[in-house]
């Protein structure tokens, strides 16, 4: 586990590197339908946008400064003339805090450095951003000031007992553009995990950090692993066949979850903590739906 002193250090340096990121690269939060306050957004609502986009008929207590004349001169009834408002998107960002994220300072380091591109890229766009810090415990939001110091991440060790982060408690706000940064190193379909993730989404997308040791380990003979979720501690002997099976069912593990972005239409992006992320998100970003070109 990384040492506090340690974690206050790493914090500022990966701030410095995704808000570097954030002036070369941008999420891809432009979307045709978004809702949020009044800002530079184009959104979907009756508004004072000269882009003019349908018509719909007229319902009591609507505002008569829309009503269509030219229209009723026409036909003799009431029309409103639909508008598309100038709006902020919302965007909701959950950083996993589960101990696995924080295996080792590399992989704890390329997931700080992705949440704060998110952060600066979504502020630079003039987001309504809301962060939270999810766990075991819970779900806890995260104030933009509180993100510029150096002690607001805390990792609990092998307090957690392995139990699943509660996705379930995620304030997500109807029509926001929706952002999860996970390690997704839990038991179960990602359906079932995710089941309000998607609803009445404007976007969504799925950012993946991974450490090649976890992905391709070089085990061999006796070993003795140690879960950093729980502290629970076996012995085993790994050969080759071992070895086979295990990458194997990480493979398996990890297309649910691609399978799962795909007929969700989710942007799904993976970070490996040993390259640079400038590097990944040029070369993957755009084909992955995360960066705008």
């Amino acid at each position: 586990m990384i040492e506090a002193e340690d974690l206050s250090e790493l914090l500022r340096e990966r701030w410095a590197k995704g808000s570097g990121l954030a002036r070369k690269y941008r999420l891809n939060l432009r979307q045709p339908k978004v809702s949020g306050a009044n800002g530079n957004w184009l959104g979907v609502g009756i508004g004072s946008s000269v882009d003019f986009q349908d018509h719909r008929p007229y319902a009591v207590g609507d505002d008569p400064r829309y009503i269509n004349w030219q229209a009723y001169a026409r036909s003799g009834e009431y029309t409103m003339k639909l508008y598309r408002d100038e709006v902020s998107p919302s965007v909701d960002l959950v950083l996993d805090a589960s101990d696995s994220m924080g295996l080792s300072r590399e992989k704890l380091g390329a997931a700080m450095e992705l949440f704060y591109f998110c952060v600066e890229s979504a502020v630079g766009q003039g987001a309504a951003l809301k962060c939270y810090l999810l766990d075991e415990a819970g779900c806890r939001f995260l104030s933009l000031e509180s993100l510029r110091g150096a002690s607001w991440l805390e990792l609990k060790g092998s307090q957690s007992r392995g139990l699943v982060p509660k996705f379930e408690a995620i304030p997500w706000r109807a029509q926001s553009a929706r952002i999860l940064i996970s390690d997704f190193l839990y038991p179960g379909m990602p359906s079932e995990l995710l089941s309000r993730f998607g609803m009445s989404a404007s976007w969504k997308a799925l950012l993946r950090v991974y450490s090649e040791a976890e992905a391709n380990p070089d085990w061999n003979g006796g070993m003795k692993l140690v879960d950093s979720e729980t502290a629970a501690e076996r012995i085993l002997y790994c050969d080759q066949a071992f070895l086979k099976s295990y990458r194997n069912n990480y493979d398996k593990h990890f297309s649910l979850w691609d399978e799962y972005a795909q007929r969700n239409a989710v942007a799904y992006f993976s970070v490996k903590d040993e390259d640079l992320l400038g590097e990944q998100l040029a070369n993957s970003g755009i084909l992955s739906g995360l960066i705008a070109v």
